[in-house]
């Protein structure tokens, strides 16, 4: 069997597990959409109800899927050092008792936590993505999802401990656009930090952006040269 083949066989085997990929993306990116619809608008009692009915279905079924995929993987200690934190998506933030919660004053900080529900949803992209991209597509794509995601994730937790303290700070779009610029290390110093937990995720964008932006250089500068190699090859051999 040639490769071409082999690689069409284990695409059509892989239809089953893309298309639960897909399922759980799917509930993810709904869950995100209503954070960001959470952030910017103020909620009326006859529309939580609605949205904490989703919040709910949604943490159940990523509870369900991650029972399912620990009792099914082969190493389940590898499985809960690298997955653990898919147990924080599991939670119905919107539920009743959680709501009930909110003036504790761990609350503001936990409640953050449901942003990984958008590294959630990234790391079902990024594992379908690695069955079907080529090695160099998944590799730049990765970079620009684990980008994206850190920029969304850091704008989200921003504007939740600054709106309403910081003049700066007058909707999500401002938020993003001061994530934006973190990341990619050229914040203009328009909008900064003014409470103690917006500077903790500022310091934590800082260091993951500037990681991010070595690998990418690096990642570019390795294509070019493998690039420049294959036809070095190509020549000598004309």
């Amino acid at each position: 069997m040639n490769k071409k083949n082999s690689m069409t066989t284990k695409q059509a085997t892989n239809y089953p597990a893309l298309a639960r990929d897909i399922f759980m993306i799917s509930l993810a990116l709904l869950s995100v959409f209503i954070l960001v619809f959470e952030l910017t608008h103020q909620v009326p009692a006859s529309e939580f109800r609605f949205l904490e009915g989703i919040d709910i279905f949604v943490a159940v079924i990523f509870l369900i899927d991650f029972g399912w995929n620990f009792m099914t993987v082969k190493d389940r200690r590898y499985f809960w050092r690298h997955h653990w934190y898919e147990l924080f998506a599991a939670i119905p933030y919107e539920s009743t008792i959680f709501q009930a919660l909110r003036g504790l004053a761990i609350l503001r900080l936990l409640r953050v936590v449901k942003v990984i529900r958008v590294f959630h949803a990234s790391g079902r992209i990024h594992h379908a993505a690695d069955t079907w991209f080529s090695e160099t597509l998944h590799r730049f794509f990765t970079l620009g999802l684990t980008a994206l995601t850190l920029i969304f994730a850091g704008a989200a937790a921003f504007h939740h401990f600054e709106f309403g303290f910081n003049p700066n700070v007058h909707g999500f779009f401002d938020s993003f656009w001061w994530a934006f610029g973190t990341v990619t290390t050229v914040g203009y110093g328009d909008i900064y930090p003014v409470t103690w937990e917006g500077r903790m995720v500022a310091m934590v964008l800082i260091l993951v952006g500037v990681g991010v932006i070595g690998v990418t250089i690096g990642t570019i500068a390795s294509y070019f040269m493998k690039k420049s190699d294959h036809r070095a090859v190509e020549t000598a051999e004309e």
